[in-house]
């Protein structure tokens, strides 16, 4: 099986969600990992790709549509390789569930999302209802496309020497950038972070939600989430994901059929 993983990057380095997207294409039984760094300037990104262990090339596309991330212009690279590969995994961070659909979509296949478990190469466990469920899904699609939550999968370790090779960028074909605000932060991602500090709707008001658990979150090196009725609530900003840990329901789906029955494990 062959697997290519598109790195989560910032131009200099490659993020620890790629270290754990590739460990878990390792679980898939995967004989040869490629790596594909998309972006611009994203040579020294590529150097570093190439030292994970287990990866047998990294290839580097870039443009100035690639620089920015555009879903079109990494699906134009992406799709004309899929050929050569039985999955594609990249970790489901913001830039990851903005192109892994529209990738799933023009190679006709059904997406497989956020999955933290490898249950063997076709077979993949999910969270659903907002985490209180996990779900098991089998697919039948000859190339997989799937995100991975980089919370759920040990970092893959370093220690290779894959060569890099140079393929062509694209652009975004009849897509404009027209351009972006970022809120920066020294707190990490959420869909990544290694600790979490959740505050519920107890603490009564956005001025005490951030009074509580922003100094908590900053001693702690963690990321910031909130309960769902405390976003219901508007006691912290709609704009801080809600974290919930899942339950071990479980219920069993094939894709792509639409078909969902419960498994005989999906409480009464």
């Amino acid at each position: 099986m062959a697997v290519l993983v598109i790195a989560d990057h910032d131009n200099a380095h490659v993020r620890d969600t790629t270290h754990k997207t590739v460990a878990a294409a390792a679980q898939l039984n995967a004989g040869d990992i490629d790596i594909l760094v998309v972006g611009q300037g994203a040579q020294a990104a590529a150097d570093a790709a190439a030292k994970i262990s287990g990866v047998r090339k990294v290839l580097l596309a870039e443009s100035a549509e690639l620089g920015k991330t555009i879903a079109e212009a990494v699906e134009a690279v992406v799709v004309p390789m899929a050929g050569d590969y039985d999955a594609i995994l990249s970790p489901a961070s913001s830039d990851g569930k903005n192109f892994a659909p529209r990738i799933a979509a023009k190679l006709d296949v059904a997406p497989i999302s956020d999955i933290i478990e490898v249950v063997s190469g076709d077979t993949f466990t999910r969270p659903i209802y907002a985490g209180n469920a996990l779900e098991t899904i089998q697919s039948s699609d000859k190339t997989k496309v799937i995100t991975v939550r980089p919370t759920a999968f040990t970092a893959a370790e370093e220690g290779g020497s894959a060569k890099v090779e140079t393929i062509k960028g694209a652009d975004a074909a009849k897509t404009d950038f027209v351009g972006e605000e970022m809120v920066k932060s020294d707190r990490p991602e959420l869909g990544a972070a290694r600790i979490v500090v959740s505050g519920g709707r107890a603490l009564g008001s956005a001025d005490e939600f951030h009074a509580v658990m922003d100094p908590l979150a900053d001693k702690l090196g963690a990321a910031v989430g909130a309960s769902r009725a405390a976003v219901d609530a508007a006691t912290p900003p709609t704009t801080i994901r809600w974290a919930r840990p899942a339950r071990s329901w479980r219920r069993s789906s094939t894709s792509p059929s639409a078909s969902r029955a419960p498994s005989s494990t999906w409480p009464a």
